[in-house]
């Protein structure tokens, strides 16, 4: 009897065998735009032909692999597990003056016999093939290969260029890998072009992609919004609150909720500093990489989250002295900032780039008393009076010092 493979494997794109890599001319080969790579159809599948192989990209590291998936060896692992993984996401620059947006992921996993095809199934039973593994020490040099660029360590905020040879539509998304390979012509490379720091992440609130009928983030095919739109960007995830009973901690997958019950994976990375971060009591925004994991049989239109790598990217909702309170010292800092253009510290809590009522109102959503009991949202008359009153408040203070 034909044992088919699960649909996961049928959806990923058999590559041809690649060129060598001295018979690539890598500076003649254009760059590829990277929201042409990640080009979904409406059931998610890809748009994309892993047959643009070879093909360069340009782009800015946006995570440290150390702070995405455990490359450490020994690493023991069973059928459909990749056992030691390493993992980079990189953001383009628009280099063909299209409008590039997006990233795309890195990727290699140590045990690539524990995966079809390498993966086999006699009599029904899962049954691995280790000689299509990476052994430790050469999965190690494997790591610290793609680790630098010459004598660089690469790290989040630079840019560079990947010169890849292979790649394979998985969960959701096109990525450049090793096409589960370790023969050494289906390598990626990693060039080094300077450091430029990260992109300012774009401000997300969940309500701005949620799909309301069909409670999900929106899949939108054309990539205009919803969830492909963001794929592999840097955002800031606004004014959440984790979800109860929700874990909290490294590599966590947590839950989190907006003011509108809309729910959402928040993936806490391996950073460290995710050890000693108390589990947040009130609303907060952070920082990480919108991704798509949406399992390896779809479907491919679900599946979203941001991943979060850095702890120190982490703030209460309001909280703009970043004391981990949200109290009259936060909100002295907007009322000095009210109608001016600024940033987070300033009181700009929504990241709209100007301090106004909607930046308030995040405020006070999320003040807690001394008491520890949050106060109500005012109403429009309450709201009219505050307005004046913050209006009047640097003439009144003028007036008393003249006085």
């Amino acid at each position: 009897m034909t044992r088919h493979l699960p649909l996961s494997f049928a959806v990923m794109l058999a590559l041809a065998l690649p060129l060598r890599a001295d018979e690539i001319d890598w500076a003649s080969l254009p760059y590829t735009d990277i929201q042409t790579m990640q080009a979904v159809n409406g059931a998610g599948g890809p748009a994309f032909s892993g047959g643009a192989f070879p093909l360069k990209v340009r782009g800015v590291i946006l995570n440290n692999p150390e702070d995405m998936l455990d490359s450490s060896v020994p690493h023991p692992a069973g059928p459909f597990d990749l056992g030691a993984m390493w993992q980079m996401f990189v953001q383009t620059v628009d280099v063909n003056n299209t409008s590039d947006f997006g990233g795309v992921a890195l990727f290699m996993g140590q045990k690539y016999g524990n995966v079809p095809p390498n993966l086999t199934f006699p009599g029904g039973v899962p049954t691995p093939d280790p000689s299509a593994h990476y052994d430790d020490a050469t999965w190690l040099s494997e790591v610290d290969r793609v680790n630098h660029s010459g004598t660089h360590l690469l790290r989040a905020g630079d840019l560079i260029e990947v010169r890849a040879r292979a790649g394979l539509f998985f969960g959701g998304k096109f990525n450049i890998n090793e096409d589960h390979q370790t023969d050494p012509d289906f390598n990626f490379e990693i060039v080094h072009l300077g450091n430029v720091g990260l992109p300012t992440p774009e401000p997300l609130f969940l309500s701005s992609i949620w799909d309301d009928g069909n409670n999900q983030v929106l899949f939108d095919a054309t990539r205009a919004t919803g969830g492909e739109h963001y794929q592999g960007d840097l955002v800031r995830l606004m004014n959440v609150r984790l979800k109860d009973g929700s874990p909290w901690g490294v590599d966590a997958k947590a839950t989190v909720v907006d003011a509108f019950g809309h729910e959402f994976r928040l993936h806490l990375g391996l950073n460290s500093g995710f050890a000693s971060l108390p589990t947040p009591f009130g609303a907060f925004d952070i920082v990480g990489v919108f991704n798509q994991e949406a399992g390896a049989g779809g479907p491919f239109t679900k599946g979203y989250e941001v991943w979060a790598m850095d702890a120190d990217e982490f703030r209460l909702s309001g909280d703009a002295n970043h004391d981990d309170s949200v109290d009259g010292a936060d909100y002295t800092i907007w009322a000095d900032n009210f109608k001016l253009n600024g940033d987070f510290e300033q009181g700009d809590f929504n990241a709209d780039g100007k301090i106004d009522g909607a930046d308030y109102t995040i405020w006070a959503d999320n003040f807690i008393s001394p008491a520890t009991a949050a106060i109500p949202v005012p109403e429009p008359a309450t709201w009219l009076t505050l307005f004046v009153g913050v209006a009047a408040l640097p003439w009144f203070v003028n007036r008393k010092r003249r006085a």
